[in-house]
């Protein structure tokens, strides 16, 4: 019984990951004007799918009882599709202005005061950049600056703009477990573009 447990719970996590995964490859699709991948129509379809997904707190989540995964799991599950929903609506306020409407900015809103930028573990560095690409791939640092939406996430942005800077400026970019993430740090950086 064990083991089909484990099998039931591995399927659903590779369900999980490709919807996370879709979200994604969805938003770059349309940010690069791939029509062919994704028309004009199915990204409404989709914009309208995450307004309807949306939970009570704000959150968006591919998971069917979130707070059962462990904490590790909730950022690839949790955390990373609600950036991704967070940076696909900044992308369509910017791609179809004129398809913006009160209910998307509301939900854009609520998503964005309750989204705490964080990842967990070993990994927290990596799970911020992680994210931190998603939103530099949604635009959604521009959106935010052009847009004077008040929200707890353009605090997270500049401080961790302001912490990855200093760790560039110390030359503190290698992790406990190897790896030197200055190239990564600029791009984030550059993409942030909050100086």
């Amino acid at each position: 019984m064990n083991n089909l447990k484990k099998f039931l719970r591995h399927h659903e996590y590779e369900k999980m990951a490709a919807l996370v995964g879709g979200m994604r490859n969805s938003m770059n699709m349309i940010a690069r004007g791939e029509e062919q991948f994704i028309t004009p129509q199915h990204w409404r379809e989709y914009i309208q799918s995450l307004l309807d997904a949306q939970d009570d707190t704000g959150r968006w989540t591919v998971a069917e009882n979130p707070m059962e995964l462990p904490p590790e799991e909730q950022v690839e599950f949790i955390q990373f599709p609600w950036a991704l929903a967070l940076a696909s609506l900044a992308l369509d306020f910017q791609l179809f202005p004129e398809c913006q409407t009160k209910n998307s900015l509301q939900a854009f809103d609520k998503g964005a005061q309750a989204f705490s930028l964080k990842g967990f573990g070993e990994d927290d560095v990596f799970q911020v950049c992680e994210i931190l690409m998603i939103f530099i791939e949604g635009q959604l640092p521009q959106w935010l600056k052009t847009h004077d939406r008040p929200s707890a996430l353009q605090d997270q942005l500049e401080q961790w703009h302001q912490d990855f800077q200093k760790k560039l400026d110390s030359g503190n970019t290698v992790l406990p477990y190897g790896g030197d993430y200055s190239p990564i740090f600029k791009e984030i950086l550059q993409g942030l573009n909050l100086g």
